[in-house]
Order: structure tokens, then sequence, then C-alpha cells
């Protein structure tokens, strides 16, 4: 008997491709959403998508045997198409099931790829079985065996493909990837149904047979499985994108909470949150050792009661800012548990719905800094003889005295006191008795000035006291007269009775000067004065006119000296205490005056800046050591250039402009310029650590001058972009001795390097001094030891002699 031979729908054979491509995506893609989840949830992804993709593949199966027409009616088992679901939707939960374990092995995946395959072919068979018509149906054994064997493959190179693409990247390429093997998968699954289609042979039958009420009308069934598959798959994939956000939010969120507790478990500063009623909300273990509460403990407390009284009122004042929405940090003493803690603070709002809710606060432990920088200042401002001031920060005081009596238009005095006689009681006497015979007088002096004086000890038997605030002459001469009693009293020393005398020399700003050097000077010569005739005090005669003429005469001729060209750079060399080469020079003015020959920077600079020529005089220094420093490099020597700030120049707004000029007018780089400014210039501190690291920004190097004549916070050196600290000479002098000094300097070395600063210390003269130094593992010197200031043609033939022999001079 003849076979019947059917014939396909174009249409419905490409919608049948379409549905099978489809559904291969919403596999890889429901693969990465399975191997991403854990637990119940994996579980629901993994059913919901074996029945998705099953339902899926089947429908496909069935748009294309919709496809096939036969000239006889052909009706379809409802059951036997229900039936025909379930090898579907098994194959498919063993693939996102093997696709969800951590690894795919050889043998998983040949057991699965043949568990799949035979689901995908008892599902194509068992829907052919559903297939009721006039005609019996015989199957080509080779065909046959053709489609399992391609329906294995498919599955197996379906579930690779499914492994490999699991896991989402941020990589752009991955979307592609999926569509591509989908297509391919598609076409695969595609082909396994028309391989077994075409071995499927049509026999009609010879007696009519009929057919029970549970058969299905093709058009109906086309429609429905049509509609049907489109909205599950539809539904799969969107809910798979929007799982997916929402899982990429979760991680996100967790990622940031798990960040946020991470800094704030693990913080070394204590950190706590605090609700508008001052009640501690939550705490890290750094607070719980800071306050010495445990956090159950403090979630019962207020964090008022932890406040000093004295800074209390304060604390509210800050606390009625931040409610304002205002970020502070400040410094404050928190009564602890078992101790008091100096603080310093951080608070920051808590913003809740764009209202503030409560105070974020940091607090760092700066107890030991600070009585370390407490007992740096100490030792740096005060003789450790008499525990008076020292010369440092009498000077200091003095310079402060003298601006505040400018702006405030009044005057003050200096005096100058010299022992008469001591050197021979300590001769004669002993050191010992001379250490408490000057004890003694820095006593018997404290005891004899008014509350606001200050009493210091310069050098050996001199001492000072400052009078910031005087009418004139007459009280002065009244002050000074006070003092020569007070030390000619009696003193009782291990059994003597011994009678001091002093000789007073007197400056009064601004009548006997207008600067700490010329008041310094003065009080000095007169001094001198007093002691030609013995216990007596001396005022400084100014000579007004002739000062008056000698200062119009040297405004006249600074102006032209920088017109003429009578300046002239000077360098003196950095010796490295590694290489002991030369590594840098400071550029030093000098003024080559045509009548009174080389000048001296002490006595022209002081003036300069009091007129502001110091600034276009400083702009052409910068210029002109810039260009040496280039020439040297070309030359072969790679110097650094160290250049000194006038405080008229920080105060320049164009500060920054002006240096990054000299540096592309000269090609010199910037990291081989280092300026140099003094701890007294950066008292604004905010306003000094804005142009410093503008400065920073062009590449320039920043050091700290002089340092130890001012009085710089360390917590300020931290926040300065420094690169070198240089300490002054008047340090580096006694240093090879037991002297206060050589306490000194070893702590400011050990503090600068653990702030990652470079050390230069000043004024090195001997030998001794060097070595010292040395030990101490000081970076780099500058001194008398290996060469003075120098002009440049000088300085040229120096480098070619030490840049290959780097011993200092002896």
């Amino acid at each position: 008997m003849d076979l019947i031979d059917g014939t396909y729908q174009s249409p419905l054979v490409v919608l049948s491709i379409l549905i099978a491509i489809i559904a291969s995506y919403t596999a890889l893609d429901l693969g990465s959403r399975v191997a991403a989840t854990t637990g119940r949830t994996r579980r629901i992804w993994l059913t919901g998508g074996a029945i998705a993709m099953g339902t899926g593949v089947w429908s496909m199966h069935f748009v294309a045997m919709l496809a096939f027409e036969m000239p006889m009616t052909v009706r379809y088992s409802l059951w036997y198409v229900l039936l025909s679901i379930l090898p579907a939707i098994l194959a498919f939960g063993i693939a996102l099931y093997l696709i969800g374990r951590d690894t795919l092995s050889p043998g998983s995946l040949i057991t699965g790829g043949l568990f799949m395959g035979a689901g995908i072919v008892a599902m194509h068979y068992t829907g052919m079985d559903a297939m009721q018509m006039q005609a019996m149906i015989s199957y080509d054994p080779l065909r046959v065996t053709l489609s399992v064997m391609i329906a294995v493959g498919a599955s197996w190179a379906a579930l690779l493909l499914l492994f490999r693409l699991r896991r989402d990247t941020t990589d752009g390429r991955l979307w592609s990837r999926k569509i591509g093997s989908a297509v391919v998968m598609g076409f695969a699954i595609s082909g396994m149904h028309f391989t077994g289609m075409s071995a499927a042979n049509f026999t009609p039958m010879e007696m009519h047979q009929t057919y029970g009420q549970t058969s299905l009308n093709t058009s109906f069934l086309a429609y429905g499985i049509g509609l049907g598959t489109l909205i599950i798959l539809g539904c799969v994939i969107v809910s798979a994108i929007v799982d997916r956000r929402l899982t990429f939010q979760s991680s996100k969120l967790e990622l940031s909470e798990s960040r946020y507790k991470s800094l704030f478990e693990h913080n070394p500063d204590a950190i706590f949150t605090i609700d508008l009623q001052g009640y501690f909300v939550e705490v890290n273990p750094a607070a719980e050792k800071l306050l010495g509460y445990r956090a159950e403990e403090l979630m019962q407390m207020m964090y008022f009661p932890f406040l000093d009284d004295g800074e209390r009122e304060s604390t509210k004042l800050h606390a009625q800012q931040v409610r304002l929405g205002k970020s502070l940090m400040f410094e404050i003493t928190l009564l602890c548990r078992t101790r008091r803690v100096l603080a310093e603070v951080t608070s920051v709002p808590i913003y809740v719905d764009s209202k503030v809710s409560g105070v974020y606060i940091i607090a760092q432990d700066i107890t030991e800094r600070r009585e370390h920088e407490q007992a740096i200042n100490y030792m740096a401002y005060h003789d450790d003889l008499t525990g008076l001031p020292n010369r440092r920060l009498y000077m200091k005081t003095l310079q402060d005295a003298v601006e505040a009596a400018r702006l405030q238009n009044r005057r003050i005095a200096t005096m100058l006191l010299d022992m008469d006689r001591f050197k021979n009681y300590n001769d004669s006497l002993g050191h010992s008795f001379g250490d408490n015979l000057l004890r003694a007088v820095g006593d018997r002096l404290l005891e004899a000035v008014p509350e606001g004086a200050l009493v210091s000890r310069m050098s050996g038997d001199e001492f000072t006291v400052l009078y910031p605030d005087i009418e004139g002459v007459k009280q002065a001469e009244a002050a000074a007269q006070t003092l020569l009693q007070a030390v000619a009293t009696p003193i009782h020393i291990d059994g003597y009775d011994i009678r001091m005398a002093t000789s007073i020399g007197i400056a009064i700003y601004p009548d006997n000067g207008r600067s700490v050097t010329d008041l310094m000077r003065n009080a000095d010569i007169a001094m001198y004065r007093a002691k030609e005739s013995g216990n007596s005090y001396r005022l400084f005669d100014p000579q007004m006119d002739s000062e008056a003429f000698d200062k119009m005469a040297m405004e006249h001729d600074l102006r032209k000296a920088l017109e003429r060209g009578e300046f002239i750079v000077y360098y003196q060399p950095y010796v490295d205490f590694r290489t002991r080469r030369i590594v840098g020079a400071e550029a030093l003015i000098r003024w080559q005056h045509p009548e009174r020959g080389l000048v001296p920077p002490l006595q022209f600079i002081p003036f300069a800046e009091e007129t502001g020529l110091i600034v276009p005089i400083g702009d052409w220094v910068l210029r002109t050591a810039c260009a040496q420093g280039k020439q040297w490099q070309e030359q072969g020597f790679p110097l650094r250039i160290g250049v000194n700030l006038s405080s008229r120049q920080f105060q320049q707004e164009d500060l920054v402009e002006m240096v990054q000029a000299a540096l592309q007018e000269t090609g010199l780089e910037p990291e081989h310029l280092e300026l140099e400014i003094t701890e007294s210039m950066t008292m604004d501190v905010e306003r000094s650590n804005e142009m410093l690291t503008k400065l920073k920004q062009l590449g320039v190097r920043i050091g700290m001058d002089d340092f130890g004549t001012g009085y710089s916070s360390l917590s300020y050196l931290q926040k300065f972009p420094l690169d070198r600290l240089k300490i002054d000479q008047s340090f580096v002098r006694d240093t090879h001795m037991l002297t206060h000094e050589s306490a000194i300097v070893p702590t400011i070395i050990s503090m600068a390097h653990n702030l990652k600063l470079h050390v230069t210390a000043e004024g090195v003269e001997t030998p001794e001094q060097f070595a010292f130094l040395d030990a101490q593992l000081c970076d780099e010197a500058q001194g008398y030891l290996f060469s003075q200031p120098v002009p440049a043609e000088q300085f040229s033939k120096l480098l070619e002699e030490r840049m290959t022999h780097g011993e200092p001079q002896r």
C-alpha cells in the first residue's frame, strides 16, 4: 500500500524554530539564576525553570507537528499530549540541577546528556503517538537512531553552554554570546524534531476508525500552544531580569553594609552614634575600650556625663551646629571610667529622610601625642637649669609683642641683665654653686616683675625681662630699679650669703627700634654701657634723626639695587650623610653695595620685609636660583635648589603663579626646587595648608626652615604637606656635648622620620657635630664644615671636587 506524503507550512516551521530559540535563551538565562541562588530560592527557580523550559521545547514540538499537513484529518489525544510534557520538564530539570553544581565532571556531562536526550526523545515520540488519523505510523530505524543521536548530542552541547554561561559577569559580550548559543541550541532541538518526523512513515488504513471526545482540534491547539508559550516564556524572562536586578542591588547593599561594619568594628578610633537627646545608639569596640564601659552599659547612658565640666557648654554649642547640618572637628577632654582622655573629635550629622536624626562621632585619643608635643615644646622653649623661658621663647614672645604694640600703638620695653662678678663665684665656689645661684636669681626676678611680664634666661649669666605694655621711660626706669633691688637682696646658698649685682640695658619700642633685632642689639649696647658703672641700668639713646636718615637711605638704595643688578645669589651646599656628597644648595642673597661693599642679609632683609621690597627681591632670587639650578643640571649635577620664602611672599595671592612662571621660564623641573618656609609663617593654619597644597601640586618640595625657633604643633606638621625639616643651628651648636640641645635633636629627628620627613641640620661646623648627627640618622647637613656660602662660579668648582670626594673637611 502506498505511503502518505505530507507537507510543511513554512510560517509555522519558522514559528517552531523561533520558539525553540526563545526557550533555549530562557534556559541559558535561568542557568545564571539557579547558579546564583541557594536553598529554597534555588529550588523555586529550578522547578519553575524546568516547567517553563520543558513547556517551551514541548510547544516547539507541537507547533512543528501542526506545521505538517496531511491529506486527511489529524486530531490529537489530550492525554498523550499532556503526557508528552512530562519528559521535557524532567529533561530540563536534570539540566538545571547539573548546572547549579559547582563543577561539571565528564561523567556528569555524559550521564546528564543521556537522560536529557532521552527525555526529549520520549517527549517527541509520545507526542507522535498522540496523533489520531486514518493512517498507521511506522518508523525508519536508521533515522530514529539519528534523531536520538541528535537529541543526545544537542543535550551535551546545551549542558556545556548552560554551565559556561551560567555565571553572570561584567563582560559586555555575555548577552551576545547567550543569543548566539540560544540560536545554536534552538536549531539543534529543531533538527532533532524534523529528523524524527522524517523517520515516520504514514500508511493509510483500509477501515474507518473513530476517536473519542478527548481528541483536540488542531486549530485550537495551535493558538493555545502559541499563546501559552509566549506568556510563560515572557513571564520567566521578565522574572529572571527582575530577580537579577534585585539580587545585584541586594549584593551591593550587603557589600556596603559589610564594608561599613568592617570599618566600624575594626577602626582603631572610637566610633559611636548618639541620638538627638544625647543617648548612645551604637558603639564600636574601640569606643568601649576608650570609655571603659561595655556596649550594653553605654546604650543606657548619655554622652554629656563623659564631658569635662568646663567643656559642656562649648560641646552643647557644637551639638547645636551639628543639628543644623554642620560637620565639626574639635578637641575635648573625656571623663572615661578610669582616666581623663584628651580626644580629637569629628562629629558628622546623620540624615534620615532629609532630616538630622543623630550624630556620628569619631574620637581619637591624642593624650600621648599632646603630652609628647608639650614635652618637646617645653624642652625647646625652656632653660633646663632654671626652668625659665629660654632665648627662643623670649625672641618669639618679643616678636609677638612688637606686632601687638604696632597694631595697638603702645610701647614695650625689653631689658637685658648681666650678673656682675658671677664668674668669680662660679670659678671659686664651683659650677654646682653657680647653678644654684642662677636658679635663685631667676626666682628673685620672677618675684619682682608684674603679671604679664616675661623673665627668661638667655645664656650663661644673662637674663632678659619683657614688659609688654609700659607708659614711657619713667615706668621702664622704675621697673629696672626694682630688678636691681631684687637681685641685690642677699641670697643664702650652702652657708654663704651672696650679694649679687647686675647691669641692665633697656630698649623701648618704638623709640629704640621697630624690630626684634634692633631692640635686642640696642638693649645689648645699653647693657654694656651700664657695666662700665656696674650695678646700674642704662636706657639706649636712639639718636632718632640719624636713624631716620639711615632708613630713608636704605630704602632708596634697596630700590636702586634691584634696578642696577647689585644683588648676588650665594650658594651653600647640602651634604648627604650617607654618601658624603653634595646633593643640593641653598640660595642666599647678598647685596654688593657700590659704597658699603658686601652688605649681610641681616642688615637689609628686615627692612626689605617691612617696606614690601622683599617681594620683587624674592622673585628675582627665585628666578636666578632656578636658572642656576638648570645650568648645573645640564652640566651633570642634578642638585636640589633650596629657596627661602619671606613672610611677605607667602602672603601674596599670586605666589603659586610666580613660582610656576619661574619654573617655566628657566626649564627647571619642579622636583628640583625646594621652597623653605619658617614656623612663624604658618600661624594661619588653614590658609597656610591651602597655599602649601597648591605649591605641592606644582611638583615642588616644601621644607620647614629653622625648625624649633617657632612653636608649630606636631598635629599641624602632620597636616602640612612638608617634605623636610631643617633643624635650627642653635640646636646643633652643642649637640656633641651633654647639653639640653643634645637631647632635643634626636627627638626632632625621630619625630620627623615618623612623619616621613627628611631632616637637614643647619650650622654644622665641626667634625664632632657631624659625627653626632650622623649617629642620630640625620639625612643631610649644611654648614661651614663643608663650605660657607659662595658665588655660583666658586660653587661649581666645589661641585667638581666634592661630587667625587665626599668626605667632609677636617
